[in-house]
């Protein structure tokens, strides 16, 4: 008898450690996790910019890039939340605000080099898609991040691809055109994912 009244106990306990599991596990939720755009950009070609124009050159551009792309996401709504010298990842609540930062972008780019004497022209290419993410001290992860990623190097130089989920949250899907181009295949993808171009 007394077996089996421990193992009721026993069995009680944990399933009240359960239910407090669960809880613990939603309020976690509810407070790192939300729904963005993440947008990562990333210069086309650095390495062999570098080697054709130089350290001093390749550096004055790189702060000139800075210049360009973190004022286009601060004044859209959008968190820096690494600069990885000739790319950046950042986030946005607001799905509008990361696509008009982008196009702020690849324009700011596009002035830079009827500016600048350049041996070539330095080209910028920009990923975003729209999903959950866990956002902490600054910091953000979940496979949004590691989707957008891979949306970024699939674009080719000055061209911002977006996925389906992130054109499908646009506010006004009026004010920049966007249209479906091809499947993209991603790696560590089982399926392929819709891709739109931005026309900027």
């Amino acid at each position: 008898m007394s077996d089996q009244g421990d193992f009721e106990l026993g069995s009680m306990d944990l399933e009240k450690l359960l239910e407090q599991k669960e809880r613990l596990e939603n309020m976690m939720k509810d407070k790192f996790t939300r729904t963005v755009s993440v947008m990562f950009t990333d210069l086309s070609g650095s390495t062999a910019l570098a080697e054709r124009e130089g350290d001093m050159a390749t550096r004055a551009m790189i702060r000139d890039h800075n210049k360009i792309v973190f004022p286009a996401i601060e004044t859209n709504g959008g968190v820096l939340v690494k600069s990885m010298g000739d790319g950046t990842l950042s986030y946005f609540d607001d799905t509008q605000g990361a696509l008009r930062a982008s196009v702020e972008i690849q324009k700011g780019f596009k002035d830079y080099n009827t500016k600048k004497s350049m041996k070539s022209a330095v080209l910028i290419r920009v990923g975003i898609h729209t999903g959950n993410a866990i956002i902490e001290k600054h910091d953000i992860f979940g496979d949004v991040v590691n989707t957008a990623s891979r949306f970024e190097s699939s674009a080719n130089p000055s061209e911002t691809y977006i996925s389906e989920a992130t054109f499908e949250a646009l506010s006004d899907k009026d004010e920049t055109t966007c249209r479906y181009i091809k499947d993209i295949s991603l790696k560590g993808k089982s399926e392929p994912f819709k891709c739109y171009k931005v026309y900027w």
